[in-house]
């Protein structure tokens, strides 16, 4: 959180602010070097956005939204089976209650 309010004050790009603490060749250059060789970055938006979409599911709304996704309408028409009205793309409804562990 103060992170976030000091960017805000300074009007500085985060990255700039990054920047300025780390060293170069440090262990936080080290470790951003491997986040992001990784892929971390994709794979928190990705989380993001199957969050969002999950959420848009959850509500009855068209969860085809963000990258990588087509309005369902525009490929099979408004009101067709597989148009946006259509609750989830899951073929299964998703699991409800505690989850079983394997005994």
């Amino acid at each position: 959180l103060g992170s976030t309010k000091f960017a805000m004050e300074t009007g500085e790009h985060p990255a700039v602010l990054r920047n300025s603490v780390t060293s170069p060749g440090g262990t936080t250059a080290s470790a951003i070097y491997e986040l992001e060789n990784g892929k971390f970055r994709t794979v928190i938006k990705d989380a993001i956005w199957a969050c969002y979409r999950r959420s848009l599911e959850m509500g009855g709304k068209c969860s085809q939204v963000g990258p990588n996704r087509v309005s369902t309408d525009s490929l099979f028409g408004v009101g067709s089976p597989m148009s946006s009205d259509t609750r989830s793309h899951h073929p299964v409804e998703p699991p409800t209650g505690e989850m079983k562990t394997k005994s």
